[in-house]
């Protein structure tokens, strides 16, 4: 999986924030080499450190959040379910799927 943050970062920009509050962090970045910022997931804040504090809310799904918080990607996610995966292959006979 990609770093952490900057899906927070996709996900809050192209979908939590308002385009006013994209285009503040663009401008914010753009006025400030080196701008600094701090995305806070559980608190679901963007904070941008250059020259003052600038605080961003977010919202996010509840599953997303988890995900991110988890570190897990779509592979992750599936693999948390090997045991039961790896069952079901033990047990699947194609010959009696109708798929012949």
């Amino acid at each position: 999986m990609s770093d952490p943050g900057c899906d927070v970062f996709a996900f809050a920009a192209t979908r939590a924030l308002s385009e006013e509050e994209v285009e503040q962090i663009f401008s914010a970045v753009a006025r400030s080499e080196g701008q600094k910022a701090t995305i806070d997931l559980p608190a679901q804040t963007i904070t941008l450190h250059e020259p003052a504090a600038m605080v961003f809310e977010f919202d996010i799904e509840k599953g997303s959040k988890e995900r991110l918080m988890g570190g897990l990607d779509d592979i992750a996610l599936t693999l948390q379910h090997e045991e039961d995966i790896d069952r079901f292959e033990a047990a699947y006979d194609p010959m009696l799927s109708g798929n012949r």
